[in-house]
């Protein structure tokens, strides 16, 4: 196994670790946080809307306005309760994500130094989880979330800055995988 691949590796898994926090981020109340870091976004007449995991915030033409989705759910399958729910999910998902992204820049950093079959295939592991973590997230919050919102509002959504880090680090994680996978199987 090349050094060169690990230390690759390594440097893959730190980067989708990030983004997976950005990811998370979007969990936050604050609403410049929620303006730069939005799961869902939509514009039309200029009112823009961001959808964050946690709360909505719409400003243009004079109003603005924000709201959690706790706040306007009514238990009755309203999108509110959807993103709500699929917020929270999404963002323990990130984290989970983030801390597996972690793991496996740590062990893959370590395989530079020392190759290890059992090691090759933690590194294997770690990154094929952050990997589903990235998925799962994405599934939960930009699936029904996403298609709850699309069915009651007339407008076009798009996906934000914080859904489309999150597909970034879960192809990234995906590619260390393969790299993985590669080192270990192919090059000996």
């Amino acid at each position: 196994m090349s050094p060169t691949l690990n230390y690759l590796s390594s440097t893959l898994s730190m980067i989708a670790m990030v983004f997976y926090v950005i990811g998370a981020i979007g969990y936050a109340t604050n609403k410049d946080t929620i303006k730069n870091v939005p799961w869902i976004t939509s514009e039309q007449s200029g009112v823009t809307a961001y959808y964050a995991l946690k709360k909505v915030y719409i400003e243009g033409q004079g109003l603005e306005f924000e709201q959690t989705y706790s706040a306007c759910s009514d238990n009755d399958g309203n999108a509110c309760d959807k993103c709500e729910e699929d917020g929270k999910g999404a963002f323990g998902l990130c984290i989970i994500g983030a801390i597996i992204a972690f793991c496996a820049m740590f062990v893959c950093g370590s395989l530079s130094r020392s190759v290890s079959f059992s090691m090759q295939i933690v590194s294997i592991v770690f990154a094929a989880l952050a990997c589903a973590a990235g998925v799962i997230s994405l599934g939960l919050f930009m699936g029904d979330c996403y298609d709850e919102l699309d069915d009651q509002t007339p407008v076009d959504l798009e996906w934000g800055a914080g859904a489309i880090l999150v597909i970034i680090s879960m192809f990234i994680m995906a590619g260390v995988s393969i790299i993985q996978i590669l080192s270990t199987f192919i090059m000996k």
